[in-house]
């Protein structure tokens, strides 16, 4: 099934591009508004609201900050435009306008309020008409949303338009109200320069976006070039005021304008070299103008803005912008003084500092800028932060000097900013610093914080003026490692919130550290930034490699789905509202160490595996089975497992078998943790000896049985739970025996020992009855029936093919579905060894001809349903991973509906049959 990304890793891996310079932006940075004003019917209340807005795939999520919970969607998808585009960055920007160009571009508060009131019966509305309004004044500037798309588009939104959509809008799937952008700009230039001048468009991907001091006129991006893929620009971008045309149908191409811009430098990819490479025009066919052009050992990380202080200033009129451009080998810091409107004149070399970093140095990994915009925060991939105190006044008065010596012969009598400036290191880090910020306010007297976070899941908080030692830290913070972290830089409160790759966002209070909301996604992507070790492949330990495929299962007691075995919450259980779109519980099975590895130069280590999980009919009981890996040799088998590039350790694998029981109502502790109400009453490790492990799980609809089937052991155990005995006194005292205990150990039959070879964990061949009286157990294509109170075989049931799925129908009578290979058949459990009787479904010639089949990459899911008595069929055929290119073969997938009766496909009222 297709498991959609609800908050957290926003985008993935999927945006990387290693053959394109400047492309592989791998998150785009979420944002937090300033107060939005909402429109009331009373002019004596002011109610103002924060969003957060979180960068999707192909839109904009827009959280509230004070709930977290969902407002709306900014989509870039068109009205005649089959897919949106994908975000790459956003970022916030104050643009002029006119108060016409408010009254129509901006938010229609009367016609909003008005719409609600045709749209609303209750009472509150019969005495309001659009005179008793009270709308926000009409401000000289508005605040606006710009993204930058993979196309070269950068979208604009209002921010008023986030609350004041319509019920008569267009809404997304789940019925979040979808917001439409504005306006569409490309990125252009207008060069004179160059042999027939004209515009020249940049259409390449637009990675990051940076906005100083929130002005517009200071908008800043990185483009991949479209033409060159190891060049990449940075951009200085015109946005022009908006101008409304209400004839222009909404959402057309015609609201794609151009925007002029300005080509300040370029970076191009050098696998050898940190230096400023050559000056000159560019020999891409002439078009771009002259500018410096930068070697770059990687794209860049992260495009940095701020203001320089007045103090600090060269321009006398106005404040000037740094424009910091940070890459993994080093970082370049641009002084653009304040344009004058009659030059035409590009940036010239004195208008840079280039801060090469050596080679055999640790890596750059992600940078900060304080508020008042003096010092840089540089974070190292070795666990390293260096504050670089004035560096950008250092810049400033270097360019200056520079600037005036200009043309003479004389050695430049001012030393480069990194040999002048101080520096203040701190080193809490065991490994690379993945995100930093800032907490506090350039008006403010007090010393800013500085906020860190990394693979440890543990926020580290600094004093900006001492970094010897953290403040305090907060540990565990979330299952994954701490991807970003931002301020609230327009409130007082010092509130941050916290991005993890284990798909959770929360808010937390500055001043306590107390969590104030959490939600947390569907954990589907990796929770560590690098190779994690797994055991070398086996066709018996598919389930404990760490990108097995996800278990889903629906809860009894709570009818939402579980989803277990996730590559971003290892050991968890997770039940998702469907509602909601987020993960309402979860159930840590097993813990492990959240230190991920020694070394940088290390695979993360290994992560349990819930390899298995079944629960009664009721929802009471519960069996889950885990997997480690272990730097303990002394238990468990022997595993080779790969640590790094062509590096093995010898490790040891344990199995884990667990019974839990539900324990009632949680308390409001747990609520708030999300913690689910089970109680962990008995655990055995190594169940089928220290070398064999858990190939298949079942337990009886009435929870007082399971059965534990081995391929590696050659057997299967039989499990009992015994009830807690009554004293007469209405209390329950503890039994002699733990509650579940194994009664008994069954060796596969003579015959069958060697049919189970082909199956692996992915395959269910274990299963009870209705009535929980009879077994299952599978044996390649034969079925065979116990009696599991007196294990005794009851009866023996050939299949045409190797069983690879198990299962009791739940219907008037118990129906035993198999599923082979290509194939699904329903057979009698006690009537002839063979199926004449029911019914059996081929798929189609054309669809199981494929390589697929012959190398086992394909997958068949069965659902049977009691109610309707029908079965959900999805089947899926795996591309061949040798193919590449435009020539590579999609993944083939279907899902129809079966007659449970008969096992013909049920149609729709015009004789098609459901198939999707």
């Amino acid at each position: 099934m297709t498991i959609k990304k609800i908050a957290g890793r926003y985008l993935k891996n999927e945006y990387e591009n290693g053959k394109q310079f400047g492309k592989n932006a791998e998150y785009a940075n979420p944002i937090i508004t300033p107060p939005i004003k909402i429109p009331t019917y009373d002019e004596n209340i002011q109610q103002e609201q924060q969003v957060l807005l979180v960068p999707c795939k192909d839109a904009i999520h827009v959280l509230s900050l004070e709930t977290g919970s969902l407002i709306s969607e900014m989509t870039t998808q068109g009205m005649n435009e089959d897919e949106p585009r994908n975000i790459f960055s956003i970022t916030l920007a104050k643009i002029s306008s006119s108060d016409e160009n408010m009254k129509h571009g901006g938010t229609d508060y009367k016609g909003m309020l008005a719409r609600l009131s045709a749209n609303d019966d209750s009472s509150d509305f019969d005495h309001m008409s659009a005179k008793n309004i009270t709308m926000p004044e009409f401000p000289s500037t508005e605040w606006i949303i710009l993204a930058a798309s993979n196309d070269g588009l950068i979208f604009e939104w209002t921010l008023d338009s986030i609350l004041s959509h319509s019920p008569i809008e267009s809404r997304s799937h789940n019925g979040t109200p979808l917001i439409p952008y504005r306006r569409a700009l490309t990125i252009s230039f207008d060069n004179n320069e160059t042999k027939g001048g004209g515009i020249y468009p940049l259409c390449g991907t637009i990675s990051h976006l940076s906005c100083a001091g929130y002005d517009v006129s200071r908008l800043y991006a990185l483009v991949a070039d479209a033409q060159k893929k190891d060049l990449c620009h940075l951009v200085s971008v015109n946005i022009p005021e908006y101008i409304d045309n209400r004839s222009l149908p909404s959402n057309s191409n015609l609201d794609i304008i151009p925007s002029t811009s300005k080509l300040l430098a370029s970076f191009k990819k050098d696998d050898h070299n940190q230096r400023i490479l050559k000056y000159g025009k560019h020999k891409q066919k002439s078009k771009l103008p002259a500018v410096p052009t930068l070697a770059m050992y990687k794209s860049p990380i992260s495009l940095l803005t701020c203001l320089s202080s007045p103090n600090d200033s060269i321009s006398k009129h106005k404040q000037d912008v740094f424009i910091i451009v940070v890459q993994s080998r080093g970082f370049v810091i641009f002084y653009a003084t304040t344009p004058d409107p009659s030059s035409s004149k590009g940036i010239v070399e004195t208008d840079l500092v280039h801060f090469p970093r050596k080679k055999l140095l640790p890596s750059i990994s992600s940078a900060s800028i304080s508020p008042h915009g003096k010092d840089l925060a540089i974070g190292y991939e070795d666990g390293k932060i260096d504050v670089l105190i004035d560096i950008f006044k250092l810049s400033a008065k270097y360019l200056e000097v520079l600037s005036e010596q200009e043309g003479s012969d004389k050695t430049p009598t001012i030393r480069h900013p990194a040999e002048s400036m101080l520096t203040q290191t701190s080193h809490w880090h065991a490994h690379e610093v993945k995100t930093m910020c800032f907490i506090g306010s350039s008006s403010s007297r007090v010393v800013p914080s500085l906020v860190s976070g990394g693979e440890e899941s543990v926020i580290v908080f600094w004093s900006a003026n001492r970094l010897n030692h953290p403040n305090t830290t907060i540990p565990r913070i979330s299952k994954g490692a701490i991807n970003q972290i931002i301020s609230n830089e327009f409130s007082a409160s010092m509130e941050i919130v916290v991005f993890c790759l284990d798909n959770t966002i929360q808010l937390l209070h500055g001043h306590n550290n107390a969590i104030r909301w959490k939600k947390q996604g569907i954990a589907s992507a990796s929770n560590e930034p690098v190779h994690i070790a797994q055991p070398e492949t086996s066709k018996f330990r598919s389930l404990s490699k760490i990108d097995a495929p996800p278990l889903l299962m629906i809860d009894p007691r709570t009818n939402l789905p579980m989803l277990t075995r996730l590559r971003g919450a290892p050991g968890f259980i997770h039940w998702f509202d469907l509602k909601s779109g987020q993960v309402v519980g979860e159930l840590e099975v097993v813990a492990y160490n959240r230190v991920s590895r020694k070394s940088s130069l290390q695979a993360a280590y290994p992560r349990p595996t819930v390899t298995h999980l079944v629960m009664s009919g009721n929802g009471h009981d519960m069996i889950t089975v885990d997997t480690m890996l272990t730097e303990n040799k002394c238990i468990g088998a022997h595993r080779r497992v790969k640590v790094g590039d062509h590096k093995f350790q010898n490790m040891s694998f344990t199995t884990t078998i667990r019974f839990w029981a539900w324990e009632g109502n949680s308390g409001s502790e747990k609520q708030r943790r999300m913690e689910m109400p089970y109680e962990l009453i008995a655990a055995m490790p190594a169940p089928h000896s220290i070398n064999g492990e858990i190939s298949s799980l079942a337990i009886s609809p009435n929870g007082l049985r399971a059965c534990s089937l081995s391929i590696e052991n050659n057997s299967f155990h039989l499990w009992g739970k015994s009830l807690p005995e009554d004293t007469g006194k209405n209390k329950l005292t503890t039994p002699s025996s733990p509650l579940w205990k194994r009664l008994y150990k069954i060796t596969t039959p003579a015959g069958y020992s060697n049919l189970n070879l082909h199956a692996n964990q992915n395959n269910n061949l274990v299963s009870f009855s209705a009535d929980g009286s009879v077994l299952i157990v599978s044996y390649g294509s034969s079925v065979t029936l116990w009696d599991h109170a007196h294990a005794q075989i009851l009866n023996t049931i050939s299949f045409h093919q190797n069983i690879l799925d198990v299962q009791f129908m739940k219907a008037s009578m118990d129906t035993i579905l198999a599923v082979g290979k290509t194939s699904i058949s329903a057979m009698p459990p006690f009537k002839h060894g063979h199926l004449g009787e029911f019914w059996s479904y081929q798929m189609s010639k054309s669809f199981y001809e494929k390589k697929a089949f012959s190398e086992h990459r394909h997958k068949i899911l069965v659902a049977p349903f009691a109610s309707s008595k029908e079965v959900l069929v999805a089947f899926r055929i795996l591309n061949d991973s040798d193919t590449k290119g435009k020539d590579k073969a999609k993944d083939q997938s279907k899902i129809m509906i079966l007659d449970a009766s008969t096992g013909e496909q049920k149609k729709r009222l015009d004789g098609t049959p459901y198939c999707w």
